[in-house]
């Protein structure tokens, strides 16, 4: 077993003072020794440092009934903000975050035909965050599509960009800014850790969250642990082969789920320029209703091996509607086993989860296990 050093424990005990103040709006240091069950001499050590690293400020003193007034604190209305990228097929989007984890900014530009168009996009749009972030940020995280190398940040098995397979996102970074190296992550597991950070009840157990536009993929967590986290991606649900020998994917392999149930291939499919647009034709309804058996299926499977407590689908697709939902929950209600079914909850959460805002509040999760900047 290792031995914790003493400046380990004062950075705990700082650390653990700072995720007080993310969650109030103000406290006296009595308060923080009785939410964190530490004496009185070691709150004053780690709010002052606190204090001195101008993370904390004073707030004024509040009156008691009885003893002297109580002096508050707050968070320092400069202290650090987060900022996190998402990369999507043809648009670079991103935020500023507050330690609370709010949003404080965005923005989002679009981009396509061509890498050199998302290399441009992409220098904009991390500038841009630069100038709305000012000049104290405590860390970068990017969320992106495909799968990343193990050993660096190389974008791979990019289906929905085949333009961004190969590129190498922290060489870009090294490339044209001196700034300490961002988090890479998978957007999947980025999507999770905002509804993890949203909803405290899916900490609980086991969930599964997929996510179904113009890629398919899925992440997990139990009792709040992200599964794969230190691999840095989610699972490819979506080249799972469901036709063998079907139709080919753009992945190269034929028969996958994407090939029948991604957004592009069912505007393709449906010759419609929107999600919407495939309502209003025969062609159009009928690849609908066959992605949501599709999906189903796939789903019900999934669910009848992992047993998850709680099933959240969210993307686009949800965009379809009722009918598109309703066909789905049949079908995966139908192929759904007992074990499986008994302690499932299935939800739809359409337009909800933002992967920037997840990728931001994971390297807030390392800045504030370290209070150490990225």
């Amino acid at each position: 077993m290792s031995v914790l050093k003493l400046t380990d424990i004062k950075q705990r005990n700082q650390s653990a003072v700072l995720r007080l103040f993310c969650e109030h709006d103000g406290l006296s240091r009595r308060e923080i020794a009785a939410l964190t069950e530490c004496d009185h001499a070691t709150v004053t050590r780690a709010v002052k440092s606190l204090l001195d690293s101008r993370m904390l400020i004073p707030d004024g003193k509040c009156e008691i009934s009885h003893g002297r007034p109580r002096e508050m604190l707050r968070l320092h209305p400069d202290a650090p903000v987060g900022i996190g990228i998402e990369l999507h097929p043809q648009a670079v989007s991103g935020v500023v975050i507050d330690l609370r984890g709010n949003v404080t900014g965005n923005i989002h530009i679009s981009w396509q035909d061509g890498i050199k168009n998302f290399q441009n996009a992409l220098l904009r749009c991390i500038n841009d965050l630069q100038q709305l972030a000012g000049k104290n940020i405590f860390g970068w995280a990017f969320a992106a599509i495909g799968t990343l190398s193990a050993g660096g940040a190389i974008i791979r098995d990019c289906a929905n960009c085949p333009a961004l397979n190969g590129f190498d996102l922290q060489k870009f970074w090294e490339d044209n800014f001196t700034m300490p190296l961002p988090v890479f992550t998978d957007r999947m597991l980025a999507e999770m850790h905002w509804f993890l950070s949203h909803e405290p009840e899916l900490r609980r157990n086991v969930t599964l969250l997929v996510h179904a536009g113009s890629g398919i993929g899925m992440a997990m967590a139990h009792n709040g642990q992200i599964i794969n986290m230190n691999r840095r991606h989610g699972g490819e649900l979506g080249h799972n082969t469901v036709v063998p020998d079907g139709r080919l994917c753009r992945c190269g392999r034929q028969g996958c789920l994407e090939a029948y149930a991604s957004a592009a291939v069912l505007m393709e499919r449906g010759k419609c320029r929107t999600l919407t647009g495939l309502l209003n034709t025969p062609d159009g309804k009928q690849a609908a209703g066959q992605a949501a058996v599709m999906l189903a299926h796939a789903l019900a499977n999934l669910s009848n091996n992992l047993l998850p407590d709680r099933l959240i689908i969210t993307g686009s697709l949800l965009t379809l509607g009722e009918s598109f939902i309703s066909g789905f929950e049949n079908t995966f209600r139908k192929y759904l086993l007992d074990a499986a079914a008994g302690k499932l909850q299935l939800t739809f959460r359409p337009g909800i989860a933002d992967a920037a805002a997840g990728a931001a509040l994971l390297v807030r999760e390392d800045f504030l296990q370290t209070l150490c900047y990225r």
